[in-house]
């Protein structure tokens, strides 16, 4: 006869659909033993779908509490399935099948529950499900379940292990079974403990949930908190940024209004002086030009961190540019005595900007004469990879660059190591400009060094032209002019030259004065004016061939300027010449739109406004008369 094993007090758990989560697979195996037990000590059948491990766990067990050839005794039945192989027999897709449940599963149960004795079933489909990451899957296998105990007379005994809802992400799984059950059956340590051990345990259990609890209200709330800085940071750091890429475009728009009166100074001088001041003249024109150039480059850096900048791409010669390239730095390369090589297939053609392609040359050209000390080599070259690619490299024999710099080598305001005395010079924004102007062209730089006192190599690698063949009605190559200084001495007008009258206005007067003064000097008539209400009012009686405008006027812009004047010009021709310290091809084209004939960017070269005035076609004297 089987014996009992367990107290009388666990025949209440017995009914029902019920669940146990579980830590250890002994525990499991003791509890589940004994459920099973009973049933077949009441003259019943016991059902086990389990893993291997576990039926042969429970076997072993059931065997130690009762000899084998006993176990079937007075028709009791046990009946043993694996779980897995269960499971497929009703799975379709990944999912439990109602109809093929009933008939497998079902099927069983109804068998052994029409003896009308105690039936107690242990399954664990379900946790396989989960283990699976199934888990609505076995929510609806417990839903089967229950319709099948709504059908036949069980108990059923389903067990998780613990450690399927190791946290709060498997909390709503967690509940869900629960619910799917009659009840909940506590491991032993609780169902053995009398009522004041068990009232402790609860209330500890209870004051950790609550510990747990707060725990994670006040994780949440930093959360929330850092996330609420982090924003606040992150907004601070935008409009820090914004007002710094804004400073720079106001910085560089700024310095171009007191360029323009030395320019006009310094050719006045070159006008009016002897010889004996050419030298100071020279020194002047050089810091002039140099001054620009930086004026230049803040004005491009702030163009390419707000995605500005804009490219005229043509059929470009490669040695046309290197050649620009290296006349814009020849002064530089000059006083500091260097060698200059210049190796260059001159076959090479690519599509690019040529300007801003030179401009990424010279910058790499201005790096290696800063960088090297005065006497040293520098060498430029370009060819032909064969790979559809050409590679533009200039070397030098310069102090070289750290190997913990080269990362950051092209990265803007980048000096890398600078001494008191700031012996190398530059805003650090050479190297970012070409690395971006490169980019644009879908290429890339590279910068190699054995380190200090190796020198450098900074190559520009860009796809090639295709073939004249292949391009078909391609534009030849674009032949580059090499930029005049600011301030260069013109020729004298001939003695034929006609006088033209002239209306300048600008509120910068020291600007506008000067520039007066110089086109006085080559035979014009000129009016000078510093606000827009006294250029509206002296226009009509001064009646000029040409106007120059300033943009940035108070209270009324030359956009507006230009349209009344020319709106009041009526049928008199006049040439609308717009100065301004913005020159990308949107300023262009709103100066265009406000009737604007010609744009000039601060600080304009004498000479060009010079040609622009001398070719006008009507004759401010010739109409008074």
């Amino acid at each position: 006869m089987l014996t009992s094993t367990k107290p009388s007090h666990e025949d209440a758990h017995d009914s029902g659909h019920f669940v146990q989560f579980y830590e250890s697979d002994a525990g499991l195996m003791e509890d589940v033993g004994g459920f099973l037990l009973r049933a077949l000590n009441a003259g019943g059948s016991a059902i086990a779908i389990a893993t291997v491990d576990h039926l042969a766990s429970l076997t072993s067990w059931l065997n130690a509490k009762q000899p084998a050839h006993t176990a079937y005794e007075a028709g009791r039945v046990l009946i043993l399935l694996d779980a897995h192989a269960t499971l497929e027999r009703f799975m379709v897709d990944g999912w439990p099948d109602e109809t093929r449940f009933v008939s497998t599963v079902g099927a069983v149960v109804a068998q052994a529950a029409q003896r009308g004795e105690p039936l107690h079933a242990f399954g664990e489909m379900v946790a396989l499900l989960c283990e699976q990451g199934q888990g609505e899957a076995a929510l609806r296998l417990e839903e089967l379940w229950n319709r099948l105990a709504e059908r036949h007379r069980f108990s059923l005994f389903c067990g998780y292990p613990d450690k399927l809802f190791p946290g709060a992400e498997q909390t709503p799984l967690f509940r869900h079974i629960c619910h799917a059950h009659h009840h909940v059956l506590p491991g032993s340590a609780l169902r053995d403990a009398g009522s004041k051990e068990l009232h402790l345990r609860l209330a500890l259990a209870e004051q950790r949930a609550r510990s747990l609890e707060d725990e994670m209200n006040r994780r949440k709330a930093a959360e929330h908190q850092r996330d609420t800085d982090r924003e606040v940071l992150l907004s601070q750091l935008r409009e820090a940024n914004g007002a710094k890429d804004a400073f720079l475009a106001m910085l560089g728009h700024e310095l171009r209004n007191p360029l323009a009166p030395i320019v006009s100074a310094l050719e006045l001088m070159a006008r009016r002086g002897t010889d004996s001041t050419a030298r100071e003249r020279s020194v002047i024109q050089r810091h002039v030009d140099h001054l620009a150039r930086l004026v230049d480059d803040l004005l491009d850096v702030s163009r390419m961190i707000r995605g500005n900048v804009e490219l005229h791409r043509q059929r470009v010669d490669v040695h046309e540019v290197v050649t620009k390239a290296v006349e814009m730095t020849r002064v530089l390369v000059q006083r500091r005595a260097h060698r200059l090589n210049i190796e260059v297939d001159g076959a090479l053609e690519c599509f690019a900007d040529p300007a801003r392609l030179a401009q990424a040359i010279a910058n790499l050209l201005i790096n290696a004469a800063r960088y090297t000390e005065p006497g040293g080599a520098i060498t430029v070259s370009a060819a032909g990879t064969g790979a559809g690619t050409l590679r533009i490299g200039v070397r030098d024999t310069g102090i070289g660059i750290a190997p913990d710099a080269l990362p950051r080598i092209f990265d803007t305001f980048y000096q890398g190591t600078q001494t008191i005395d700031r012996a190398h010079g530059g805003l650090g924004i050479g190297l970012a400009l070409a690395r971006n102007f490169v980019q644009l062209h879908g290429g890339h730089i590279e910068a190699a060094s054995g380190g200090r006192g190796c020198g450098s190599q900074f190559t520009i690698v860009l796809p090639c032209a295709p073939s004249p063949a292949m391009a078909g009605s391609a534009q030849p190559a674009t032949r580059i002019a090499v930029p005049a200084p600011l301030a260069t001495r013109r020729p004298e007008r001939s003695a034929g030259a006609q006088e033209r009258r002239v209306l300048l206005v600008d509120d910068n007067v020291d600007a506008a004065d000067a520039l007066a003064e110089l086109l006085r000097s080559y035979g014009h008539s000129v009016m000078t004016v510093y606000d827009p209400a006294a250029a509206l009012a002296e226009a009509s009686a001064f009646m000029p061939a040409v106007s120059v405008l300033d943009i940035g006027l108070p209270v009324m812009d030359g956009y507006e300027l230009a349209r009344q004047l020319r709106a009041r010009s009526g049928n008199r021709q006049c040439v609308f010449v717009a100065l301004t310290g913005y020159g990308q091809q949107g300023d262009r084209d709103r100066s265009r739109a406000a009737g604007f004939d010609h744009h000039f960017v601060k600080p304009v070269r004498p000479a060009e406004l010079l040609e622009i005035i001398d070719g006008a076609s009507f004759d401010a004297s010739h109409e008074s008369a």
